[in-house]
C-alpha cells in the first residue's frame, strides 16, 4: 500500500496510512478488504488491474472466486455513489479486471485536517439515469436451420439467436452510409483519442429541426474521414436522450465516461443573413479548449468547413478549406435530413424525404432506401433494393459501398430465414473489406461483416470456435471505432454463443456485463432479448426460482418494445418458467393469450405463432389434459408443415408429446401412426443429437409396453446422449421417463444410478425432487421418502403430487 500519499477525488479523500475514507468531512465506514481493493486500484490507476492480481494482492493465497471480488467492487462503488451502470470511479474491463477512471489528486504530505478540501463537490446524479430508452431495430424471426446442420444444445434459444444477430448488424449501417470514397484515412498521433460530437444547437424552427442530429452526424463523418476516432451517431443519440438543452460540465463528463471518450465537442449552427455559420468547440478533454468555425451558403457547407478546421487544430493533415469553394451537392442536404430522421426511427419521414429527389437511382439514395425498408421489416423489398444497388456498383468502382450493399442483402435474406443464401454475400463482403481495411471506416464495416459471419457459422455450421474467433476480431474493430453500443450487442451475442456451447458460467458473467451496458444505452430490445436468453440458461440449469425471477423482469421491457416476435418469445418464456415453478394458472393464461392472438398481416410474420402451440401442448400434458395436449401438438405440427421455420429439437419434443397424449387417451393406433411418422420425419435429421434423443425416448416408451429388453436398450441410448449433451434440463427429461420404467420393472439399483445424476437439482426443481421421492418410496426408505416428499411439496406450487407416492412406503 502507499506510503504517505493521500488521494482526493470529487468529495472523497482516502488516507491509506490511517485506513480512512472521508466524504464531506465525515468518516465513511468501509470493509477492510474493500478498502484494500480501493487503495490498490488508486495506486495503479494508470493501468488495468487484473482479477488475479487484485485477488492475490488483497487476499494472498486464499482461494476466492471472481464473484466475491465482484461483490467487493460493487460495495466500493455503492459507498462512492457509483454503480455498475455509471462506472464513474471503477470501470469493469470484461474478462480482464478493473480500472480506476475518475481523476485523482495526490498529496505527498498529510494535511492537517482529514476533511475534504473546500469547494470539492459531492457526487452528482448521472444524466444517464434520466434517459428514456432508445428504440433500436431488432430481428423478428424464428430460426430455421439448414439441412444437415447440427443443433445447439439448448431447447428454446433459436429465436433468441436470430434476434441477437440483427441487433448488431442493422445498427452497424450508421457511420458507413456517407462514406463512399476509397481514399485512405489519414494517420496522426491524435487518432489515439476518441471524440463525441454532441447534438448541434440550432434554431428551433421546424424546418431546421433536422440540423440537431443531421449536422452532428455530418461533423462526425468529416472528422472521422480526417483520421479522428468519433463515437458513432447512434451511440450519441442513445446516451444523450436525457441530456438537457444546456448540459452542465457534470453532464458532459458523464456522457464522456459512458461513451469511453476523452474529447467532447459541441457545435452551434446559426443563420447569418442568407448564409450559415457553424462553430465547433471542445468542451471536455483538452487542457486548452479548441474552437473552429465555418461559413457557407448552406449549413452543410459551413459544418464541413468547421469540421475540417477542427481537424487541423487536432493535428490531422487536412488542407485548410477554401470558404469560397465549398459547394455541396444538393443531394447531401436531403441525405443528412434522412439520416437525422432514421436516427430517431422516423422511417416514414425518411421515406418522404427521399421521395423529394428526382435522383432515385443514385447509389446513396438506393442504400438509404434499402436500409429504411430493412429497419421497417419490409425484408423482401429491402432485398430488391440492395440487389439493384449491387447491380450498379462493381467492386472496382466503390468497394466499401458494395460491401455495405452485400451486407444489406445478407441481412434481408436472414430476416426471411434464408440463411444459406445469405452466407455467400457475407463472405464476399469480408473478402472486399479485408483487402481494403486501411481505407477509412472499413474497420466498422468489417466488424459488422465478421459479426454476421459469426452468426451464420454458429447457425449453419455449428462452428462455435469459428464464431467466437470472428466475434473476437469484430471486438477489436469496434473498439477501434469507438462503438460501445456495438460492443455491448456483440457481447450479448457472444454470451448466447457461450450458453449454447454449455459454457454456462462464462455466458452468465458476460451476459450480466452486456446487460449493464445495454441498459446504459437504453437499448431495451437488445436488453430484453438477452434477459430472455439468460433466463433460459437458468431454466436449463434447473435453477427454477432464479429463472422465474429473471422472467419477472421482462414486463418492464416488454412495455417499451414494438416487436411482436420478441414479445412473443418473452411471454412464452414467462409462461414456461411460471409452469416450471408450479404457477399453472398463470402459465395457462399466458399461453392462452399467445395462442389466441391474431397473426400479423405482413408476409414476414408467416412463421410466427409456432412456439406458443409447442408450449401449449407440453403444458397441457404436464397438467394431465391429454385431449388438449393432443390438439395443440397436432396444431403445431400442421403449422410447421407449411412454415419455413421451427427448431427441429422442439418439433421432436412435440412429436413425443403427441404420442404420449394419444397413449394417455387410449388411442393405440393413432400413437403407432405418430411413432412411424415421427421416425420418418427424423430420418433426415440423424445428425442432430436432440432430435435423435427425443425420438429414441419415444421409441423406448413404446417398447416399454411389451418389449422390456428393447426398451432398456433404447433408454440407455437416450440417456447416453443426454449425458453427452450435459444440459441438466435434457438429462432430467430422459431421467423422468427412464426411472419410471426402471421402478415399474423393479430395476431399483439402476434407478438409483439415474436418480443419482439428477438429485443435485432436487433442491431447486420440482421434477428432480419428485423423482427422488418416487425412488425412496419404491425402496421403502421412509425417512428419506418423507424428507424428499416434503421438498417436492415445497416446490410443487399448484401441482398435485402423484397419489401413488403419498402413502407411507412398504419396507422391502
Amino acid at each position: 500500500m502507499s506510503n504517505g500519499e493521500i488521494y482526493h477525488f470529487e468529495s472523497f479523500r482516502v488516507d491509506p496510512a490511517k485506513r480512512e475514507l472521508w466524504c464531506q468531512g465525515k468518516l465513511v465506514p468501509l470493509q477492510p478488504k474493500a478498502f484494500d481493493c480501493l487503495v490498490y486500484l488508486l495506486e495503479h490507476r494508470d493501468r488495468v488491474v487484473g482479477h488475479d492480481e487484485l485477488i492475490a494482492t488483497v487476499w494472498g493465497k486464499v482461494e476466492i472466486g471472481d464473484s466475491v471480488l465482484g461483490q467487493i467492487i460493487s460495495r466500493i462503488r455503492g459507498v462512492l455513489g457509483d454503480n455498475a451502470n455509471r462506472q464513474a470511479t471503477i470501470r469493469t474491463i470484461t474478462r480482464v479486471g478493473y480500472s480506476w477512471v475518475m481523476p485523482v489528486r495526490v498529496l505527498a504530505l498529510e494535511p492537517e485536517s482529514s476533511a475534504p478540501a473546500e469547494g470539492e463537490r459531492a457526487p452528482q446524479e448521472s444524466l444517464l439515469a434520466l434517459r428514456t430508452p432508445a428504440d433500436t431495430e431488432i430481428g423478428e424471426d424464428v430460426v430455421a436451420r439448414g439441412p444437415g446442420a447440427a443443433p445447439p444444445r439448448m431447447r428454446r434459444r433459436a429465436l433468441a439467436w436470430a434476434l441477437g444477430f440483427l441487433v448488431l448488424a442493422v445498427t452497424s449501417f450508421f457511420g458507413l452510409s456517407d462514406v463512399l470514397s476509397t481514399h485512405p484515412a489519414p494517420v496522426a498521433d491524435a487518432a489515439a483519442d476518441t471524440a463525441v460530437i454532441l447534438p448541434v444547437s440550432a434554431p428551433r424552427e421546424p424546418a431546421h429541426a433536422w440540423i440537431r442530429l443531421g449536422v452532428m452526424d455530418l461533423i462526425g463523418e468529416r472528422l472521422r474521414a480526417a483520421g479522428q476516432t468519433v463515437v458513432p451517431s447512434d451511440n450519441v443519440v442513445a446516451l444523450a436522450r436525457g441530456l438537457p438543452a444546456e448540459p452542465t460540465r457534470s453532464d458532459v463528463d458523464d456522457l464522456a465516461r459512458a461513451a469511453t471518450a476523452n474529447i467532447v465537442m459541441r457545435a452551434t449552427a446559426e443563420p447569418q443573413g442568407s448564409r450559415w455559420r457553424v462553430v465547433l468547440e471542445t468542451v471536455h478533454g483538452r487542457e486548452h479548449a479548441l474552437a473552429a468555425h465555418g461559413d457557407g451558403d448552406t449549413v452543410i457547407d459551413a459544418a464541413r468547413i468547421a469540421a475540417d478546421r477542427m481537424a487541423i487544430l487536432l493535428g490531422f493533415g487536412v488542407v485548410e478549406p477554401d470558404a469560397g469553394s465549398a459547394q455541396s451537392d444538393p443531394l447531401d442536404y436531403v441525405l443528412q435530413q434522412v439520416k437525422a430522421a432514421v436516427l430517431v426511427d422516423r422511417l416514414d419521414e425518411a421515406r418522404a424525404l427521399l421521395d423529394t429527389t428526382d435522383r432515385g437511382n443514385d447509389p446513396r439514395i438506393l442504400y438509404q432506401k434499402g436500409d429504411i425498408e430493412l429497419r421497417a421489416g419490409n425484408h423482401a423489398r429491402s432485398q430488391q433494393v440492395f440487389q439493384a444497388l449491387l447491380d450498379q456498383v462493381p467492386a472496382e468502382r466503390d468497394p466499401l459501398l458494395r460491401a455495405q450493399a452485400l451486407l444489406g442483402l445478407a441481412y434481408s435474406l436472414v430476416r426471411q430465414i434464408r440463411h444459406p443464401q445469405a452466407r455467400p454475400y457475407v463472405d464476399e463482403a469480408i473478402a472486399l473489406l479485408e483487402q481494403r481495411e486501411p481505407f477509412r471506416n472499413a474497420h466498422e464495416a468489417l466488424g459488422s461483416a465478421l459479426s454476421a459471419r459469426a452468426f451464420l457459422r454458429r447457425l449453419i455450421d455449428d462452428d462455435y470456435a469459428g464464431a467466437e474467433a470472428d466475434y473476437s476480431r469484430a471486438r477489436m474493430l469496434f473498439e477501434n471505432s469507438g462503438d460501445q453500443l456495438a460492443l455491448a450487442r456483440l457481447d450479448a451475442n457472444l454470451s448466447m454463443l457461450l450458453g449454447d456451447a454449455n459454457r454456462v458460467a462464462e455466458a452468465l458473467s458476460l451476459g450480466r456485463t452486456a446487460l449493464d451496458r445495454l441498459a446504459l444505452f437504453g437499448d431495451v430490445q437488445s436488453e430484453l432479448r438477452l434477459r430472455v436468453a439468460q433466463a433460459e440458461l437458468y431454466s436449463d440449469q434447473l435453477e427454477t426460482a432464479t429463472a422465474l425471477v429473471e422472467a419477472r423482469q421482462f414486463d418492464r421491457l416488454v412495455a417499451q418494445v414494438d416487436n411482436p416476435a420478441l414479445v412473443e418469445l418473452a411471454r412464452m418464456n414467462q409462461a414456461y418458467m411460471a409452469a416450471d415453478a408450479g404457477l399453472l394458472a398463470e402459465a395457462r393464461e399466458q399461453i392462452r393469450r399467445l395462442v389466441e392472438q391474431p397473426a400479423a398481416a405482413d408476409a414476414d410474420s408467416a412463421s410466427k405463432g409456432l412456439w406458443p402451440h409447442y408450449m401449449a401442448a407440453w403444458l397441457a400434458l404436464d397438467a394431465g389434459d391429454a385431449t388438449a395436449a393432443s390438439q395443440f401438438a397436432r396444431d403445431a405440427l400442421d403449422r410447421h408443415a407449411d412454415a419455413p421455420t421451427g427448431a427441429p429439437w422442439n418439433l421432436a419434443r412435440t412429436w413425443t408429446t403427441l404420442y404420449r397424449a394419444q397413449r394417455a387417451l387410449g388411442q393405440a393406433e393413432a400413437a403407432a401412426a405418430t411413432l412411424s411418422a415421427a421416425g420418418t420425419w427424423a430420418e433426415s435429421r440423424a445428425d442432430q443429437p436432440l432430435v435423435v434423443q427425443w425420438i429414441t425416448l419415444m421409441r423406448a416408451e413404446n417398447a416399454a409396453q411389451g418389449a422390456a429388453d428393447e426398451a432398456r436398450r433404447l433408454y440407455e441410448s437416450a440417456w447416453s446422449r443426454a449425458l453427452a449433451g450435459a444440459v441438466p434440463r435434457e438429462m432430467l427429461e430422459v431421467a423422468k421417463s427412464y426411472c419410471n420404467f426402471l421402478i415399474d420393472t423393479g430395476q431399483l439399483q439402476d434407478a438409483m444410478r439415474i436418480v443419482g445424476h439428477v438429485s443435485r437439482w432436487a433442491q431447486s426443481n420440482y421434477d428432480a425432487a419428485l423423482l427422488q421421492a418416487r425412488l425412496h418410496h419404491a425402496l421403502g426408505q421412509t425417512s428419506a421418502w418423507r424428507r424428499t416428499l416434503d421438498r417436492a411439496r415445497q416446490l410443487a406450487g399448484e401441482r398435485a403430487l402423484p397419489p401413488e407416492i403419498l402413502d407411507s412406503p412398504h419396507t422391502p
